[in-house]
């Protein structure tokens, strides 16, 4: 409900003057919007079609291509069998009868999943679980692909688009959604923010297993209020069975699948298409209880083959638990990979590369983060306290220096010395493009906005001189004639102003994506910000500095106006900041021994190992069970 605007009594003789300036602030935000005028119907649209193209072949790039082909689960097509469990979610308007009826039912074989999604029609929500590795993000990404293809055919689906719940620290969801939008996906805030309101998606939720214990109650709770808020938005989320059987709340979906075991059969199978010897393997797994579990887990079915490939026989492993089997699994496994052959040679030692791994994978652990973005790095990966004191002393004296050089030798010292003590995270700034059609309708905008408050002004002014001198026409033509010739000079600064922040604009979706591109583009930026705001700081003093100084005095104001203004412009604006605090952490870290310089280059060399895989800009690890075996692991 909106509150009374009316004044306090105190502020009666000032009604007239605060009317004026509201109507006068419309005119301009009335005037604001005439770019619209600009613009055609049909470019939007086009516009429209582009983003919707962009998102889809991004997330067909970063989780088809990039995770889903080349998945370990790939090598031997395993058809996993599927369980309808609608007992694992509260079902709208369920029936407790039907209910226990279909509680627990098996799906016939070859069931796919997106039958099973599309048949449950517009706003459709469905619940994936299954036991680590048993194939629960194979199966979303097999989903997402066959959707991605539906929604190319026809531009009135959804764009599926994967998203993982790690990240999320307790905000509405429709906030989160649009932040993960932006950075994973680099897609701008307004249009985000256009397709979740508008439900032009579909969420694909990964991981709500992988959420902080502390909030994956509230996540769920948060995902059900979006949904009933979104009646029509299509939903799915995956989560380990053993997790989620745990939370007090529950999903209020639709339905829910769990992915079973594999069976004897489908173990054969998969053993009977490999090139080893399949009678061996099958009777380690046979006599040994342990490895029989295991081995009706695809992801630690692959690692028993591949441990055995190495050892040439795991008759003789003796471990006494599941836990020292896996260790061991994955122990094999990273051996394994560090002496495949690649293209890209071994320039990383052994020791090195777990090291680094280990520390990534603690970090991702502590951070809950389940794709690494090499811009997301912040000072609290500085282990070492003698380090963490380092950085904040680096950025005091780089602080004290700039504002010394930019503001003075007292004032700018200090407040320099201030900013840098107490930095802030480092936030890289957003991708920025030039239009040149933009930057012509700001012009016009912003002229023509001082041109019609001078007429408002002139007017008044007219109004008031042909009432004093008794000559109302000629005090209207000297004031709608005289105040726009005066304030013509303001009118070209304001529109250059105004040209230059519509001239410059953020990608609605950038088509690439690469590591480490958030600093890239900030420094980009930086130096675009720092030369447009050089050159109109300079231009606005020229236009203050009275010409009847001398022109030395003039010039010298215009250089160091502009390098002054250039410099906060690029700091503050163009994200000159970040980049220089993401250099000294990142400087840190590599003298520290916790990460090599070149971060993306030793990630790509880890990926060719089979220890990550690449996600667009960013780095997953093969699977959470590795993640977790790497955070556990003790390197010297």
């Amino acid at each position: 409900m909106s509150q009374s605007s009316s004044p306090p009594p105190h502020q009666t003789a000032n009604v007239t003057d605060s009317s004026v300036k509201g109507q006068i602030g419309q005119a301009g935000r009335d005037l604001w919007q005439l770019q619209v005028l600009f613009g055609g119907e049909q470019e939007r649209l086009q516009q429209a079609q582009q983003n919707r193209q962009a998102l889809i072949d991004k997330v067909r790039n970063f989780w088809v291509k990039g995770v889903l082909e080349k998945s370990l689960h790939q090598q031997v097509l395993i058809q996993l069998d599927l369980e309808n469990r609608t007992n694992f979610v509260d079902q709208p308007f369920n029936i407790e009868l039907v209910k226990s009826a279909q509680a627990q039912k098996k799906l016939p074989a070859g069931t796919k999943i997106v039958d099973l999604f599309n048949d449950l029609g517009q706003g459709c929500t469905l619940l994936i679980l299954g036991e680590p590795g048993a194939g629960k993000t194979i199966s979303l990404l097999e989903l997402a692909r066959d959707l991605l293809n539906q929604a190319e055919q026809d531009v009135n689906r959804p764009i599926s688009v994967v998203f993982n719940l790690a990240s999320w620290r307790g905000q509405p969801l429709s906030d989160w959604l649009v932040q993960e939008l932006q950075e994973k996906y680099q897609v701008s805030k307004n249009l985000g923010k256009d397709w979740v309101k508008q439900e032009k998606l579909t969420l694909l939720l990964d991981g709500l297993d992988e959420v902080r214990n502390d909030l994956r109650n509230n996540c769920t709770l948060a995902i059900n209020e979006f949904i009933q808020k979104n009646g029509s938005t299509n939903a799915v989320v995956c989560s380990r069975v053993g997790d989620y059987e745990v939370l007090a709340q529950k999903l209020k979906f639709q339905d829910s699948i769990l992915i079973a075991s594999l069976t004897q059969e489908q173990i054969r199978f998969y053993l009977s298409h490999l090139d080893l010897n399949q009678t061996e393997l099958e009777q380690a797994i046979q006599h040994n209880p342990i490895l029989q579990n295991l081995a009706r887990v695809p992801l630690t079915l692959n690692f028993l083959v591949l441990a055995f490939q190495g050892e040439a026989n795991l008759n003789y492993l003796q471990r006494n638990s599941e836990e020292e089997y896996l260790n061991y699994l994955f122990d094999a496994y990273i051996k394994r990979m560090l002496f495949r052959r690649q293209t890209r040679s071994k320039i990383y030692s052994d020791q090195k590369t777990k090291l680094w791994l280990s520390f990534l994978a603690q970090k991702m652990m502590k951070e809950s983060q389940s794709i690494f973005l090499i811009e997301k790095i912040q000072p609290n990966w500085l282990v070492s306290k003698k380090l963490r004191i380092t950085y904040r002393l680096i950025n005091i004296l780089i602080g004290i220096i700039f504002g010394w050089k930019i503001i003075g030798p007292k004032i700018g010292t200090f407040a320099g010395g201030a900013v840098g003590a107490f930095s802030s995270p480092i936030t890289p700034k957003a991708t920025l493009k030039w239009s040149w059609l933009r930057f012509i309708r700001g012009f016009l905008i912003g002229f023509l906005a001082i041109l019609a408050i001078s007429l408002i002004l002139g007017f008044v002014q007219g109004i008031l001189i042909g009432v004093r001198e008794e000559r109302l026409f000629l005090g209207l033509a000297a004031g709608l004639i005289g105040a726009p010739l005066r304030n013509f000079d303001l009118g070209v600064i304001v529109g250059f102003v105004v040209a230059f922040f519509l001239g410059f604009r953020g990608q609605e979706v950038e088509k690439t994506s690469y590591p480490n591109q958030g600093i890239r583009k900030s420094l980009l930026n930086s130096i675009i910000f720092g030369f447009a705001f050089g050159i109109m700081g300079g231009i606005l003093v020229g236009f203050a500095v009275p010409f009847a100084t001398n022109s030395a005095l003039l010039l010298r104001s215009v250089i160091i106006s502009a390098f002054a203004i250039g410099a906060i412009g690029s700091l503050v604006i163009g994200g000159g900041k970040a980049c220089i605090q993401h250099l000294i952490l990142r400087c840190l870290l590599s003298l520290g021994g916790n990460t090599p310089w070149n971060y993306a280059q030793f990630l790509d060399y880890a990926t060719e190992r089979i220890f990550l895989q690449k996600v667009g800009g960013g780095y997953i690890f093969v699977h959470r069970l590795l993640l977790e075996h790497f955070a556990t692991m003790q390197t010297k």
